[in-house]
Parts: structure tokens; C-alpha cells; sequence
């Protein structure tokens, strides 16, 4: 059993959900920039993952580069 299948409030699921979501290279919305993977949920909102720690952060932009620019500080 997934840890999103279990009980808890809906944000809880939702989190392990994200956590666990790892699109492949070939999955359309998905962008790789220097061990970083920015994914494109709609209206500007993307996930970024760093490929090296599994670490996810949430952030707005206006493309998946200036996402991962946002999570890794511009460098």
C-alpha cells in the first residue's frame, strides 16, 4: 500500500502523492536543467525536484527555467 492510499487529511495525501510522482524523461511537461527536473502543473504552478536528494519545492514561474532558477537561486 502506497503511502498516498492511506488515511489523513486530503493536503497529507496529496503531499505523499507528490512526493512519489516521478515523471520519466519521455513525459511531455517535463523539463531537466543541471540535476533539476521542473515539472509544469498548470496555471505557472511547477514542481522541481533536485535528482540527486528527491527534494520537491512548489514554485510559480513563468517557465520551467525560471523555476529551477527560483529553487536553486539562480546559480
Amino acid at each position: 500500500m502506497k503511502l498516498s492510499d492511506k488515511g489523513g487529511l486530503t493536503i497529507d495525501r496529496l503531499a505523499h502523492t507528490l512526493m512519489e510522482f516521478n515523471p520519466s524523461i519521455n513525459v511531455s511537461g517535463t523539463t531537466y536543467k543541471d540535476g533539476y527536473m521542473a515539472f509544469y502543473h498548470e496555471e505557472r504552478l511547477y514542481s522541481v525536484r533536485n535528482i540527486k536528494t528527491g527534494i520537491v519545492s512548489l514554485v510559480y514561474a513563468n517557465s520551467p527555467y525560471e523555476a529551477i532558477e527560483k529553487v536553486t537561486g539562480g546559480g
